[in-house]
């Protein structure tokens, strides 16, 4: 049986590339550069190449429309991952608090979950240096140190998109479609094939809504974050505790959004 063309939503970005396999858990990285908008004949100009969202789809409009009906489902289930990510440092604080442990993986290799994970690198900060137990291997992911330079990756790059708020573009079997670039200040540039039909301009324009709603997920991500550890660092008690506890709650975050969705 001919299996059934897929669509491709990537994200050309070097900076996030490092930091985890996709974004959202939707948007494939990309660790080379973003090609050159080709703009048909036209420039967008800016003073730096922004990232670039961009989603190749099939040929067949129903499928495509399939595709992004799928994307825009994930997208809403990392959304809904962000509020449980709350709930449940909420009850880890206050399990800490009670002075209840979260013991480690076992020597098999079983891998923690965020909440244990957590709890390691909160003894890490505290003690300044990682923990000694038995068998964790890997798991940690280089600890504290990772998650800070991760975080640190993630900041740089915000600071660099000054220039433009997002910049979309759609493929049809790589042919492109329609490109947009949105400005800081909401003034919107898109460039459009000439002859497109009704149903391939609404595929543009879903796919622009998609890259907006998850480049404002990663920025929610980032506050909560913050918040996160505004309250953990009432658990570490020690000057610069909000500093310090920033790179385990915005790895906590990552944790739970990377965990499979649970059935409804």
């Amino acid at each position: 049986m001919e299996r059934e063309p897929q669509g491709i939503f990537q994200f050309f970005d070097t900076t996030l590339a490092e930091i985890t396999p996709d974004v959202l858990g939707l948007w494939a990285m990309v660790p080379t550069p973003a090609p050159q908008a080709l703009a048909f004949g036209t420039t967008l100009e800016t003073t730096a190449q922004p990232p670039l969202w961009r989603a190749d789809l099939p040929a067949e409009p129903h499928i495509a429309k399939h595709h992004l009906a799928d994307a825009e489902t994930r997208l809403n289930t990392s959304q809904k991952a962000l509020a449980g990510a709350t709930r449940r440092l909420s009850v880890f604080i206050e399990a800490q608090r009670a002075g209840v442990a979260f013991g480690l993986p076992s020597v098999d290799g079983t891998r923690a979950r965020p909440e244990e994970a957590l709890a390691v690198l909160l003894r890490e900060v505290h003690e300044g240096r990682p923990p000694v137990s038995f068998g964790v291997g890997e798991w940690i992911g280089g600890g504290w140190e990772q998650a800070a330079q991760q975080l640190q990756a993630v900041l740089e790059r915000l600071g660099r998109l000054a220039a433009y708020y997002v910049w979309v573009e759609t493929r049809v079997q790589q042919e492109l479609l329609g490109q947009t670039a949105v400005g800081w200040t909401g003034d919107v540039k898109t460039v459009w094939r000439i002859g497109l039909s009704p149903e391939e301009v609404m595929l543009h324009q879903r796919t622009l809504a998609l890259a907006l709603q998850s480049r404002d997920t990663l920025l929610q991500t980032l506050v909560l974050a913050t918040q996160f550890a505004v309250k953990l660092s009432l658990l570490l008690s020690m000057p610069g505790g909000i500093i310090l506890a920033l790179p385990a709650a915005w790895k906590f975050i990552n944790q739970v959004l990377a965990e499979p969705a649970q059935p409804a």
